[in-house]
């Protein structure tokens, strides 16, 4: 059998320990290894994981080191045996070796490999956080640049609408001088209307006293009725005379209160558009703040999504150190252990001579 077809046959072996929730992960990784051991395959960390299905890269490396020394100490402890055969003990030795030398290659390679790939992890995220940097950068600027716009944008926003209040408020003084003069005119009207009742009632109270005089006079002098006469029509021409003149300033003063009226409601029009075009900027002016607001809540949103990722790029850097420390760390407990094994065959062969 090849070497997948031997690590599926273990997977079908050790099903119910895999499936068995109460059973930790240590606990389950060491008969991993040694069935893997048994079956001539290098015990790592990653076939283990492969087999478990779960599992840290830490957890499950520190089982395979455990591994080796339990099975160094029991290898050291069928040397020391006397009932133990030399061949047995020799064909022993070759695998500890050969495990050990493959352990070594082993770890050399994932080191190296784990290196490599720390190195470019590492130089991706330097330049993730370059590009970052700059984004950021740019994104104050452009933060400035709008909050520069906004305050402009605002202080003429704030000047068109202290002159559109002022025109407003000088429009709203000429409308109440306007209807004054209105009242006025109006006023005016009527005491002349008025008055020509007046003249009206004393032509034609004169009218009934020169009927009266007249029809009384009949029978008086001629001449004295003549005088009288002649004072009474000219007393009525004169009253007609004032009440022509008056009718002719009522119609004249009536007109220019029409002119004034029509240039009254002119002027009312234009500062009701005025108004109208004032409220429309002012909503355009509400909606651009909207946006503005809406754009800065976006661009707030986007640094703190990109400090986010600045804080997941150094926590990823921060783990890639410690697996580095580890991975050091474990290299060098397998040198020592290696070395230590290598004096012990030493010493023993040394012994035996």
């Amino acid at each position: 059998m090849d070497k997948n077809e031997r690590v599926e046959k273990i997977q079908q072996d050790f099903a119910d320990l895999l499936n068995d929730s109460a059973i930790k992960t240590p606990e389950k990784a060491k008969p991993i290894a040694h069935a893997l051991l048994q079956q001539g395959i290098q015990p790592t960390w990653r076939l283990i994981r492969e087999i478990l299905g779960t599992g840290s890269a830490s957890t499950l490396q520190n089982v395979v080191n455990n591994y080796w020394v339990e099975l160094g100490q029991r290898l050291n402890h069928l040397e020391k045996r006397a009932d133990v055969p030399n061949d047995l003990a020799k064909e022993f030795n070759k695998l500890w070796d050969k495990a050990l030398k493959q352990a070594q290659i082993e770890v050399e390679t994932r080191l190296k490999a784990d290196f490599t790939e720390a190195e470019t992890i590492k130089k991706s995220s330097q330049a993730r956080l370059t590009e970052f940097e700059t984004e950021v950068e740019q994104l104050k600027a452009d933060k400035i640049q709008r909050e520069e716009k906004y305050t402009a944008d605002m202080q003429i926003h704030q000047s068109t609408h202290q002159q559109l209040k002022t025109q407003w408020e000088q429009q709203l003084q000429e409308i109440k001088q306007l209807k004054k003069l209105y009242q006025q005119a109006d006023n005016m009207s009527q005491h002349q209307q008025q008055q020509a009742q007046q003249l009206e009632a004393v032509l034609e109270a004169t009218k009934q006293e020169y009927k009266h005089a007249t029809e009384q006079l009949r029978n008086e002098q001629q001449q004295t009725l003549e005088r009288q006469a002649k004072q009474y029509e000219s007393m009525i021409d004169h009253y007609a005379n004032e009440l022509g003149q008056l009718k002719v300033t009522h119609e004249k003063q009536g007109k220019q209160y029409q002119q004034q009226r029509t240039e009254w409601q002119k002027q009312q029009e234009n500062t009701t558009q005025q108004f109208s075009r004032f409220q429309i900027e002012n909503a355009i002016f509400s909606q651009e703040n909207q946006q503005l607001k809406k754009a800065e809540n976006v661009f707030q949103q986007n640094v703190e999504v990109q400090q986010a990722m600045l804080l997941t790029l150094e926590k990823e850097k921060a783990t890639l150190q410690a697996h580095c420390v580890f991975f050091e760390a474990s290299n060098t407990t397998l040198k020592e252990q290696l070395d230590k094994k290598l004096s012990q065959k030493t010493e023993n062969k040394e012994s035996k001579k």
